[in-house]
């Protein structure tokens, strides 16, 4: 059993969905989420991926939030006096 914490949306999303599908099924899951069950079977075993409009919808079901970390590249740069 991996305990190791997720480090992508893909797997935290796979972490919550395993977790949750203990007391509820996919299925059910699925429609709370307004995601289709199969789509939800074949992500969970990893053989298709989602698209973000079922990203989003799962995040707010499974009460995941999200930020953005600005990279380093986006900081803005000291003005060079002359």
């Amino acid at each position: 059993m991996n305990t190791s914490k997720p480090t992508s949306l893909t797997e935290l999303l796979r972490a919550g969905l395993a977790a949750r599908s203990k007391a509820v099924s996919l299925r059910q899951i699925g429609r709370e989420a307004g995601v289709p069950g199969p789509v939800l079977s074949r992500f969970t075993r990893g053989r298709q991926s989602l698209k973000l409009p079922y990203v989003e919808k799962l995040c707010e079901c499974l009460g995941i939030t999200h930020t953005m970390k600005p990279p380093k590249s986006w900081q803005q740069r000291p003005s060079k006096k002359g």
